[in-house]
């Protein structure tokens, strides 16, 4: 730990050695790459594990566009009309449509193809969570291995790079949930400790050992619902639930924004996680980073009615970054090297 009175420079040193590792990552020819379509952004880090540099990847649902009320467009036609493989989840109705008008290439829908093995979860009101199953742990690595395969089919040539790449994909995720496990089972933050905003965040964090007993706004369209507003505030006050995650990808949604203003009257520990990146990150560097960031809940002060002597919320955010991007590079060298 810092010494007293130090100023540290490991959060700067840490940001140069990412921006690095990621900055020579390798690299493969453009003119050999596949053209690989998926129906929202959120696949990209997926499909980013398996081809690496041997394809480009294309969104048909931009960034920052909820892909539940989408609409295709003509130049969704004219995406899929040259690309080598297009991905849907499954989940949306508007893919069935847009995999009848691929005559180009090939189609995987991943829930039909994953059907029986991924793990859905359940709210706590009951019902199968459908939203962005594919970004757990467990289900990731099915996705990324099913994608092998295809892309395997599709380019015989890189065959064995992307089963390879699968394979690596597999041991750092099992690395990165282990480390999480144990780290917030010995900070004592595992278990119901933690409100969600959407259903979203509970892919997230629930295999890590955390999980949410209370989702603010478990359908997008109804809101937050008051019991659920109340339920929240009770638990958060008499600090049985410490903390309250939330995502980019929630942003904007009036779940999103009660999180904040419980976060703000409570004082609870807000754990804001990241899903859409549109910087080439693969499905294990956007784990390890929000792992960095779940770890460091452990260092999040207990709500209590006395005078805090708490750590500061800047050296708190500090630390939180510093963890983060100690993870993220950790699994690199430890990609690079395997």
């Amino acid at each position: 730990m810092w010494g007293e009175g130090q100023v540290s420079l490991r959060p700067i040193f840490l940001i140069s050695i990412a921006i690095a590792t990621l900055f020579f990552s390798a690299q493969t020819n453009a003119s050999t790459r596949l053209h690989v379509v998926v129906s929202t952004p959120t696949l990209i880090p997926l499909v980013k594990s398996v081809a690496g540099d041997y394809a480009d990847v294309t969104s048909v649902v931009p960034f920052g566009t909820d892909p539940h009320e989408y609409q295709l467009v003509p130049r969704d036609v004219e995406k899929i009309s040259y690309s080598d493989l297009l991905i849907v989840t499954g989940h949306f109705v508007w893919e069935k449509e847009l995999a009848s008008l691929s005559k180009h290439g090939s189609t995987i829908d991943l829930y039909e193809a994953l059907r029986g093995k991924i793990k859905l979860l359940k709210l706590p009101s009951g019902d199968v969570n459908l939203h962005e199953w594919w970004l757990s742990p467990h289900n990731a690595k099915l996705v990324i291995d099913e994608l092998a395969s295809k892309l395997a089919e599709v380019d015989g040539d890189n065959a064995k790079n992307y089963m390879a790449n699968a394979e690596r994909s597999a041991r750092a995720i099992d690395k990165i949930v282990a480390e999480v496990e144990r780290t917030l089972s010995e900070g004592g933050l595992a278990g119901d400790v933690a409100i969600c905003s959407t259903p979203i965040e509970q892919y997230l964090v629930e295999e890590f050992g955390m999980r949410c007993k209370l989702i603010l706004a478990e359908e997008e369209l109804t809101g937050v619902k008051p019991y659920a507003l109340e339920d929240a505030r009770k638990m958060l006050t008499e600090g049985s639930l410490r903390v309250i995650v939330v995502s980019d990808i929630s942003e904007g949604t009036i779940g999103a924004d009660v999180a904040r203003k419980l976060a703000d009257e409570t004082k609870a520990y807000l754990l804001k996680l990241l899903v859409m990146l549109n910087d080439g990150w693969d499905y294990e560097t956007l784990l390890a980073y929000n792992a960095g960031l779940v770890s460091s809940t452990v260092h999040a002060p207990k709500l209590s009615s006395e005078p805090s002597t708490s750590m500061p919320v800047l050296l708190i955010s500090i630390l939180s970054i510093a963890v983060a991007l100690e993870a993220l590079i950790i699994l690199r060298l430890k990609v690079m090297r395997s």
